[in-house]
């Protein structure tokens, strides 16, 4: 039941439409008698040189998004740094995955996060550092891959 994640190697601008994020699709199969399942996504947003930074996302499970996941993150900072995105998943034979409830599995089903950014002027990009190590020069710059974290709860 292990899973390998996708390979970050660069920068990801949003746009205005929702795109997968990268590094976040798990085709992931739950042990046998799972009830309940905690979804956690590490993504760092960076800094996009506006003055504020707008991020949209949301949770697709096997293409369809269930609905109390949709988020908006804003820092009128202009981001630069982790953010921690949460979800819970049942898995109670309803097939309601819209409002979170999943059918028993029986073969992998695809995770993964979606996001756009609210418009033009509110810039969003992810998985690049600006600033590090004292510098602002793009050599500096370190790619920070997201993380996945899933609990399986029986």
């Amino acid at each position: 039941r292990d899973f390998a994640l996708e390979d970050v190697t660069a920068l990801q601008s949003l746009t205005t439409s929702y795109g997968k994020i990268n590094g976040t699709l798990v085709n992931y199969l739950p042990p046998v008698g799972t009830k309940t399942l905690e979804i956690e996504y590490g993504i760092f947003v960076g800094y996009a040189g506006d003055s504020t930074s707008i991020m949209h996302h949301k949770l697709s499970v096997g293409g369809t998004y269930v609905t109390n996941t949709r988020m908006t993150h804003r820092d009128d900072s202009a981001m630069n740094k982790y953010v921690v995105l949460k979800s819970i998943l049942t898995v109670d034979g309803s097939g309601d995955v819209a409002a979170g409830n999943v059918d028993s599995w029986s073969s992998a089903i695809a995770l993964q996060l979606d996001g756009r950014e609210y418009g033009g002027s509110a810039d969003i990009r992810l998985h690049k550092t600006t600033y590090y190590d004292g510098s602002t020069a793009s050599a500096n710059n370190v790619i920070v891959p997201p993380s996945v974290k899933i609990t399986a709860i029986g």
